[in-house]
């Protein structure tokens, strides 16, 4: 199992014996990894996202090879450069209007041995664990300002 090699780096890192995976959250791209959640002491959570850039995994369409590939690594890459370098920022701003947290807080993030593991705050601890399959009108309201002010944040730049 992936857990196995990344649960010991992460009770190392954090110095929590107790960490342990606590559910698979959802199968990433194309079977290129997972997005785990993990819990440890209190039953405190963070996401780990797990991604295995040394395989090259058969797409059941069809959409895989070099290319594809790439495009999936440079995506993931991209993912850890966001979390790392801009989201504390993006948060700090948001914060500051009174406004909690905007996306998850980078944690840590490893690249060792053929696999890619970024690690956040589980934004399901802060209370924002509702998943919506239907919104009203006033909900794509608040999504679109939510998309406007995450946007409007990087314009400023």
């Amino acid at each position: 199992m992936s857990e196995d090699l990344y649960l010991p780096y992460l009770r190392r890192h954090f110095s929590d014996a107790t960490l342990h995976l606590d559910s698979i959250v959802q199968a990433l791209w194309s079977n290129y990894g997972h997005i785990a959640r993990i819990k440890g002491e209190e039953g405190k959570s963070i996401i780990v996202k797990f991604v295995d850039v040394a395989s090259m995994p058969e797409h059941p369409r069809g959409w895989s090879g070099e290319t594809s590939h790439a495009r999936k690594l440079s995506s993931y890459r991209n993912e850890q450069n966001f979390y790392q370098y801009c989201a504390g920022a993006l948060n700090a701003q948001y914060s500051d209007e009174g406004n909690g947290s905007m996306v998850p807080e980078h944690l840590l993030s490893d690249q060792a041995d053929g696999h890619f593991t970024l690690v956040l705050s589980d934004l399901d601890g802060a209370g924002l664990h509702v998943r919506r399959s239907e919104l009203d009108e006033k909900e794509v309201v608040l999504c679109i300002d939510w998309l406007a002010r995450f946007h409007a944040f990087f314009f400023a730049v």
